[in-house]
């Protein structure tokens, strides 16, 4: 069961949390503005590269949150699991989901979004929406396991940790795109140092500390808010006796 924080442990949960979060995105060889897709095999191959880079950032950012939560919370390797699946599909199913809202779309007006395979003058690109989407994702798998963790469970706590999840992960990538546009010149989509140049260094480093800050705040307010009745119903324990 999860216990409400004091003061000076709370500050402590937050900080382990901004950094694993941090930590998570800067070793992770992503870079969520990269350059248009024109196909759909283009899109195929991103997905798949999105899932690999969100394996990494789970396994190491849910490592991290493990080790903060175990003296808290029960089944905590149940959460190690659960993230890494959430942040797996948090890109990946992201995009997919915004790239089949035009495909349909396209498809009922009996006309096509995107070739298969050779470029025909329509590009997609991706924007911050395709992550709020996917951090979704993750709220709701992380949401499984802390919901057993939490004395008191309610649907607007559910709500607040799936719907705060995937407006951090948004949030973070709107401010993370900032640092990019300063005036160091990007490198090619497809290059590997995107993973080690300054400016998507940079980009991941702020996306993993804002959603990192803003879901420990969530975190912090969801066990709050899940010990207030529990702490009541002990006051009346104590003065009916």
């Amino acid at each position: 069961m999860l216990n409400n924080f004091s003061f000076k442990n709370a500050f402590v949960v937050l900080f382990v949390w901004c950094c694993a979060t941090t930590f998570g995105w800067v070793v992770s060889p992503s870079n969520v503005f990269q350059s248009g897709l024109q196909t759909y095999l283009e899109v195929g191959i991103r997905i798949l590269a999105y899932a690999g880079c969100g394996l990494l950032l789970g396994a190491v950012t849910g490592a991290i949150q493990t080790i903060i939560l175990k003296h808290k919370m029960t089944g905590i390797l149940h959460w190690w699991r659960l993230t890494i699946l959430g942040y797996t599909l948090t890109l990946s199913g992201g995009l997919l989901l915004t790239i089949l809202i035009p495909t349909i779309s396209f498809n009922l007006q009996h006309s096509g979004f995107l070739p298969f395979t050779q470029p025909a003058g329509i590009t997609y690109y991706s924007s911050p929406f395709d992550f709020y989407l996917g951090g979704f994702i993750l709220g709701i798998f992380q949401w499984r396991s802390l919901s057993r963790a939490l004395p008191v469970k309610s649907g607007r706590l559910a709500l607040l940790w799936i719907l705060g999840t995937g407006v951090s992960i948004g949030i973070g990538i709107i401010i993370g795109g900032l640092v990019v546009n300063i005036g160091i010149p990007p490198l090619p989509s497809n290059s590997l140092g995107n993973w080690i140049s300054l400016p998507f260094v940079m980009q991941r480093l702020k996306i993993g500390l804002i959603s990192g800050l803003l879901q420990g705040f969530i975190l912090l307010l969801i066990v709050n808010r899940s010990n207030r009745p529990t702490a009541v119903l002990k006051k009346v324990a104590t003065v009916t006796q």
